[in-house]
Formats: C-alpha cells, structure tokens, sequence
C-alpha cells in the first residue's frame, strides 16, 4: 500500500488552534520515551490516550472531533477497514536528538504535523519511509520510497509495519518539532493482538 498524504486536513481556524495548543509552554512533555526498545535513543513523547474516556480524562478532549474529521472526511472506514483508534499520543524531537528508523505496532499509522509555522527548509524535520526492509535485525534499508515534508495541516498515513524515521531537526533551529499520532488497526482485530502494548 502506498503512503497517502492530505493537505489541509483541517479548516485554518481549526488548525490554528492545534498549532496553539502545541506550542503552548504549558503543554507538558515527558522525556525519556523509545521508539525503538532495543536501544536507547530517546525523544520527547505525551500519550493521550487509549480510549475516548481516557483522553478527556487527561485533558485532551479537542483530540475526539479532529479524529472525527478526519474519520469521516477521508472515510476511513471504507479506504482503509478502520472503525476507531487504538492510541493517540505526541511526539516531539529537538535539534541533537536524532530519532531511529523503526517499525509500529498496529495496522496503520497517522501523522498530523501540527506547527503551521514550520518551515522544513530551514527547520528540517520531515519523515522518510523505506520501501525495501524486510524487517531482519542489522539490515539496511536501501530505498527510501517518500520523504512526507514537514508542512503544517497535513496528515499522512501509512503501513504500520513499514520502516519509517523523523528527520533530525535543524542545528540552527531551536523548537520543537511536534507531531500527533494516532496507532490504528483494521476493524475487526481482537484484543489478543494489543495485548503487548502496555504503555
């Protein structure tokens, strides 16, 4: 399956205040999370959630109708078998932490970029997916099959199971570079199949 990416995903006044929300120094974030487990590499990480009753309990409520759109605006359900998500949660990555390529639990993966602002060519920051990993430790990717651009207001999507890394962050650039992420699997998957996944 291809990587889809959708460009304003969002009405601008609806984006605007994502972009608000994640650049606000209030928004508290945890260091110290893995996107690899088996080396330790760390980035700037916040779960939101599990479950609907979950995110509005930890405050992220304005998470339900952004995946609501998204949901049925794209129509999930028919395009890609999905009824709801598994887990929503942040990413973020500052200039010296380097993320490393890895894989997903899940059936698909979402990345919203929320920074309006950002500016890949100076900032850096987008993500790349390699087309021919067969998934064997120490094996090299040789193909990167899309670089998705770091560009406010897009949301792409794509295998899980694909080997896939965030771009480092530019050394003149001193943010934050966000990203919402919602871990999706096709209708139907029993509870068996999440059970590995307790964070």
């Amino acid at each position: 399956m291809s990587i889809d990416v959708y460009d304003n995903i969002m009405d601008q006044h609806d984006a605007q205040l994502v972009h608000d929300i994640m650049t606000d120094k209030e928004f508290l974030w945890e260091y110290y999370h893995k996107s690899d487990n088996s080396q330790n590499i760390y980035h700037w990480h916040r779960l939101a959630g599990k479950t609907e009753e979950d995110i509005v309990k930890n405050g992220f409520e304005w998470l339900i109708p952004m995946w609501n759109h998204f949901m049925y605006k794209i129509d999930f359900k028919k395009k890609y078998n999905i009824d709801t998500f598994r887990r929503i949660y942040f990413n973020a990555h500052t200039n010296g932490i380097e993320p490393k390529a890895h894989t997903d639990d899940g059936d698909f993966t979402m990345i919203y970029y929320p920074l309006l602002d950002w500016n890949e060519y100076h900032d850096g920051g987008g993500t790349i997916v390699w087309s021919d990993h067969s998934g064997q430790e120490n094996e090299m990717p040789k193909t990167i099959e899309k670089h998705v651009s770091y560009v406010g207001n897009r949301l792409f999507v794509f295998p899980a199971k694909r080997l896939h890394q965030a771009m480092p962050v530019a050394r003149t650039c001193f943010r934050l570079r966000s990203c919402i992420v919602f871990k999706c699997y096709l209708s139907g998957a029993n509870d068996e199949r999440l059970e590995f996944y307790k964070d």
